[in-house]
Order: structure tokens, then sequence, then C-alpha cells
């Protein structure tokens, strides 16, 4: 996925609406992209730290990878898994 780092906040909503989609295929995803969440709010100077950096790359390198759909495998048990924040609750359907 060739998404490089942007400072503008149009190309972070942009690339946070393509994750989005992919949200409940990423564990932890609230979790995850909480320091990218914060540069959007408007109380927010926009600053890109080491956090932010991280979650960027780890979203991207998670809805790249393979393994994010895949056919379930009905020999095996299923795992129910939730995800909650303070901005966000994610679940497993």
């Amino acid at each position: 996925m060739d998404w490089g780092i942007s400072s503008k906040i149009t190309d972070l909503r942009s690339f946070l609406g393509l994750a989005n989609y992919y949200r409940r295929f990423i564990k932890g995803y609230s979790k995850i992209v909480n320091p990218l969440m914060d540069l959007l709010r408007k109380d927010q100077k926009w600053e890109w730290i080491v956090a932010c950096n991280d979650a960027f790359k780890l979203v991207k390198q998670t809805i790249s990878s393979q393994s994010v759909l895949k056919l379930p495998q009905f020999d095996k048990p299923f795992e129910v898994q939730v995800d909650a924040s303070d901005r966000a609750l994610w679940d497993a359907r």
C-alpha cells in the first residue's frame, strides 16, 4: 500500500476513512488509531509524534496483509472478540 505520511488533515481523514472500512477486521482498531484521531480534533495542534507514526504503519500493514480476510475453518472453535475505548466500540460479527 503506497500511502505516505502527509501533514494535511484531509489526507489523514481519507486514510482513516479507508482504514475504517476494515476496522472490524483489525483487532484493537479503536486503540490503535487513537493517536491519529487526536490529530483531527479542532483543539489539537498538528504534531506527528512517534505514536502517530507507529499507528499509521500498523494500520497500513494490517489492511494490506492477506490475513485480514479469510474463510473460517469450521473444524476449529470460534472466538468472539470485542474492543472498546472512550471513543469507539468494536465487535466481531
